[in-house]
């Protein structure tokens, strides 16, 4: 799929087999989708798994859930405080749940909620 992801005002055409934004390292029952974000840094992650037929993806897909995909060459990280997904004819899901139709904004909004515990060390 071809698309557009503008991060913090910046426009940067993708193609994608999978794209995840995220503000911790794992979801979805264990995949380190992005295994270097922080809920604390006031910043999205974005992976990127580029365009690539089924048993590639087939091949990818495992690394996810131990964060080594980062490390593929079609997989591409990206860190912004506003991410904007550009398309059209395409459904976004947020966790399990579909959240709508693109073209979506995300924004990390530093303070916007107060957690109790202990400090954030690792992956989430």
């Amino acid at each position: 799929m071809s698309l557009v992801l503008e991060l913090d005002g910046e426009p940067t055409p993708v193609l994608t087999t999978m794209l995840a934004v995220a503000n911790t390292s794992s979801f979805g029952g264990g995949m380190a989708i992005c295994p270097d974000a922080r809920p604390d840094d006031g910043l999205l992650d974005v992976a990127v798994i580029g365009d690539m037929r089924p048993l590639a993806m087939l091949r990818v897909f495992p690394r996810v859930f131990r964060g080594t995909h980062i490390t593929h060459p079609q997989c591409t990280m990206y860190r912004a405080k506003r991410v904007r997904l550009l398309a059209t004819g395409t459904d976004v899901w947020g966790d399990g749940e579909l959240v709508g139709p693109a073209p979506i904004e995300f924004e990390a909004v530093t303070g916007a909620i107060r957690v109790a515990g202990a400090p954030f060390e690792g992956r989430a």
